[in-house]
């Protein structure tokens, strides 16, 4: 089966999650506005990677068939100090820094910190995710939706 399919990315990835190496299926829930188009870059709920059983993220590529441009896929991700993933779509949809992070990891030039948070901003944001609740993240029938994207858990 997997032999038919010609793109040697997509062969390895179908073989990956046929052997159940990935945990979950990550989706992207709120695509942002193409300014050429005046349209959504891709539509609702469009699959854009998957994460290991090791915590890995595996990007899904998907490009626009006329330009070649990336439309969906995970451009990057990091461990939010929430405990949660953070992404960012080709689309431009993000949630890199969690919404405890933000103000006091960046200032508005630098959306990303370029060093590590001091422990004055790690007391910071632990107060902050303290305060707002958040505990584990909760999946409901093997889904679970947080800052505009969803994890889908892979059963085997």
């Amino acid at each position: 089966m997997l032999k038919n399919i010609s793109d040697p990315r997509l062969r390895e990835t179908y073989g990956n999650i046929l052997q159940g190496k990935y945990a979950y299926k990550v989706y992207c829930l709120n695509p942002q506005i193409n300014p050429a188009t005046k349209k959504p870059f891709h539509g609702p709920k469009m699959p854009i990677g998957f994460i290991t059983k090791k915590g890995q993220v595996i990007d899904v590529l998907v490009q626009d068939k006329k330009t070649g441009q990336p439309m969906a896929g995970i451009e990057t991700s990091r461990d939010r100090l929430d405990g949660r993933k953070g992404f960012r779509c080709y689309c431009g949809n993000w949630s890199i820094q969690s919404p405890e992070e933000r103000g006091v990891l960046q200032t508005a030039k630098t959306p990303m910190a370029a060093t590590p948070p001091t422990q004055e901003q790690m007391v910071e944001i632990f107060n902050r995710v303290e305060k707002s609740g958040k505990g584990q993240l909760l999946f409901i029938k093997g889904w679970a939706e947080y800052d505009g994207f969803a994890l889908e858990e892979i059963t085997e």
